[in-house]
């Protein structure tokens, strides 16, 4: 048995008061003979066994009153393991996603849970000995850190200890997979008579509603499996009231594909999580864990967003990494956000010559591949690789970003095929018409009435060399003429001319973006482009890419168009892979006839340990993010048998739903539920014990007895004296 208030039971020795009392009442007095009292004195005297029998009896009466009194204020409880008391087996859900990471004064919520489980620890190990005690996370709730451990003498060590090997989450909470846990958790724990589940939290609004502000259907199925008569849960909210968050919730590229020499815009969004206007403050991006830049942040409104642009130029290929950060605030894990990217040398584009002829600079793809090659003057330009018309059935294309078809007669539907099945992977598709293509042909081959690769129909010729056409901007913003677009404009009203091209009509279903017109807004389209989201861009220009038709080739406005045209068409390189949330899995293939297994992982920042991990026999890694410790950056080396290590780069990322740190009020929570939940879960207020339901204490019985022995004892009182008078 144990004491709520032990230090009360010194009041013990006042249970001496009545006898006391009792003891000074009989004290001898100066005895006066008196005739009158005689006769009573005899009467007493014949009573007076009985007399002191109900003396002593009242006087037990008070004096176990008084003792009940001290025992009721200092609150017994029976122990778990006592023949009288009911063994309760108590479960103490801790939640470990990574929301509770948020900090509430000096401490994270985390540190606060675990503050609260170690003073239960105490409680229990003294006030309910013999009671079975588990410790489980919500992350993991089917490998409980101790499983129905009794309570006693060594409880507070075996949850110290248990709490420090509990590393912070970083994934969400499901509670209703929790519950069902639990259900099967009390089913298999027989030897208890009832269960407490006490689940520390910081009770957040996403993790117990929908998005609708409604209950969970199925946490409310999962706890009403739940039995009232033996089940009861408390659930202890420890969050604090505000919410204030400022996250870095994006960092992205803009362009397509990350290229050496070749200015990179890169966008870092910043959302207020929070409840009321954040300060101002400022975004740094350290690139490569070398270079720094700032950009100011103004103050944002609740919800507001805020997207800050970064263009570092990258001098070498291969793995680079960018971290973006922010002041620390109140929640760490989404103050920072890292991108791991793979630089490449050169974009590469296949150039298909419908016209070869003899010299060089009369071939149709010359001018294309010198425009192309060069980069327009702000990189390293497009690798080219230039190849006949009947070369394109054996040409892989899997190594490409970009195909040109110049002036190409219809191809056959073999090859129709293959670039469809490349622009379906996002490859980029240029067409250039010309003398050699049959309108009929095409259109049957490419165009298929709007089901084609080709975003309008070509009809016939049309135009005069001798009276050719200036170019109008229709597109100002389109990506291919948006970075240029006022030189462009200029050079295409008095520099370039088209003589000749091939009318289009246009694909009503599904309309073209119209980029260039011929003599002005209304003109016939020069240069139209259709992109779609799950798959490539195609572009179509109605006249050559040669000077046959056109002295456009021989225009700065060339080299800037289709530098341009070709970083829009190409595939947008895919990032995915290697930047990663808590809940996936980085994957490296290695060849093991060049590769080692061994392949060492470590964060790229100071403090950071070092892990080996072995690849399958395959050369096949798999790392799931949940076994890899923090946030940012990280690099895995690989060693071959010969040569220099080889270096990936790979980012882990905080998930944004953890960012949300509204907290959901106690009574907001039961007022969702239904009755029936009501019944099973009760929320506690703050700075309320965390030890309340089944413990068996006996204060109310104590209390019953205080009430029914103050009535017998006034009864018996009265009873006696009257019979005495």
């Amino acid at each position: 048995m144990g004491f709520l208030n032990p230090l009360l039971l010194y009041g013990l020795p006042l249970a001496a008061v009545p006898v006391v009392i009792h003891l000074l009442n009989r004290r001898r007095f100066q005895r006066r003979p008196w005739a009158a009292m005689e006769f009573l004195r005899k009467a007493l005297q014949k009573n007076r066994k009985r007399i002191r029998v109900e003396q002593l009896l009242l006087l037990l009466l008070r004096t176990l009153l008084v003792v009940l009194l001290i025992l009721a204020v200092s609150r017994p409880q029976l122990g778990g393991g006592g023949l009288v008391g009911v063994r309760t087996h108590h479960v103490l859900v801790l939640d470990d996603s990574a929301s509770m990471q948020q900090r509430a004064g000096v401490k994270t919520v985390q540190t606060l849970a675990a503050d609260r489980i170690e003073a239960l620890a105490k409680t229990l190990a003294e006030a309910r000995e013999g009671d079975l005690v588990t410790l489980l996370r919500s992350g993991r709730p089917g490998r409980p850190e101790l499983a129905a451990v009794r309570a006693g003498p060594g409880l507070e060590e075996r949850l110290r200890q248990a709490l420090q090997r509990v590393d912070p989450g970083d994934s969400r909470s499901e509670w209703a997979a929790v519950f069902r846990e639990l259900a099967q958790r009390i089913a298999a724990t027989p030897e208890a008579g009832r269960t407490e589940i006490v689940v520390l939290t910081d009770l957040r609004r996403v993790d117990w509603l929908g998005d609708d502000g409604r209950a969970r259907p199925e946490l409310e199925a999962a706890v009403r499996a739940l039995d009232p008569k033996s089940v009861q849960v408390r659930i202890e909210p420890l969050a604090p009231d505000e919410h204030e968050n400022l996250a870095i919730t994006a960092l992205r590229m803009d362009e397509r594909v990350a290229v050496v020499g070749v200015p990179l815009t890169f966008v870092a969004e910043v959302t207020n999580l929070g409840s009321g206007q954040s300060a101002a403050g400022e975004v740094v991006l350290e690139i490569d864990g070398k270079t720094r830049v700032a950009r100011p942040l103004a103050a944002l409104p609740a919800g507001g967003r805020a997207a800050l642009s970064f263009t570092p130029t990258f001098a070498s290929q291969g793995p680079h990494g960018l971290l973006a950060s922010l002041a620390p605030d109140r929640y760490a894990p989404d103050d920072r956000r890292a991108l791991a990217l793979d630089v490449r040398e050169r974009t590469r584009s296949l150039l298909v010559d419908g016209d070869p002829r003899d010299g060089a600079e009369q071939s149709e793809t010359y001018f294309l591949a010198a425009a192309l090659e060069s980069g327009g003057g702000s990189g390293p330009g497009v690798a080219v690789k230039v190849i006949a018309e009947h070369q394109l059935a054996a040409e892989d294309l899997a190594g490409f970003d970009t195909v040109c078809l110049c002036n190409v007669p219809a191809p056959a539907r073999a090859v129709v095929e293959k670039l469809e099945a490349f622009v379906a992977k996002g490859g980029g598709l240029l067409v250039f018409l010309g003398n050699q293509v049959e309108p009929a042909r095409y259109a049957e081959a490419l165009w298929r009435e709007g089901r084609g690769l080709l975003p309008a129909r070509p009809i016939a010729v049309a135009g005069d060399l001798d009276r050719p056409e200036r170019v109008f901007l229709a597109a100002r913003e389109h990506p291919v003429l948006a970075t240029a677009a006022g030189v462009l404009e200029t050079l295409f009203a008095r520099a370039v001319a088209v003589g000749r091209h091939l009318t289009l009509e246009l694909d009503r279903a599904a309309p073209p973006q119209v980029l260039l017109r011929l003599g002005g807004p209304e003109g016939a389209p020069l240069l139209v482009a259709r992109s779609r989201e799950d798959a490539g861009t195609v572009l179509l220009c109605a006249s050559t890419a040669d000077a046959a038709w056109t002295n456009w080739p021989a225009t700065p406005a060339y080299l800037v168009t289709w530098t341009e045209a070709q970083r829009f068409a190409a595939p947008r390189q895919d990032l995915g892979a290697d930047n990663l949330l808590p809940s996936s899995t980085w994957r490296l293939a290695l060849d093991p006839a060049r590769h080692r297994l061994d392949v060492l992982v470590r964060a790229l920042r100071e403090d950071a340990a070092e892990r080996t991990l072995t690849a399958g026999p395959d050369g096949a890694l798999a790392v799931p993010m949940g076994e890899v410790r923090g946030y940012g950056l990280f690099e895995a080396v690989a060693t071959p048998h010969a040569g220099e290590p080889e270096r990936r780069v790979f980012s882990r990322n905080a998930h944004l739903g953890e960012s949300d740190l509204r907290p959901l009020r106690g009574d907001g929570l039961l007022s969702a539920y239904g009755a029936e939940f009501q019944q099973r879960v009760t929320v506690a207020g703050r700075g309320s014990p965390a030890l309340q339901a089944g413990q068996s204490e006996l204060w109310r019985l104590l209390v019953a007895g205080i009430l029914i022995g103050l009535l017998l004892e006034t009864f018996l009182a009265w009873r006696f004296g009257r019979r005495h008078g």
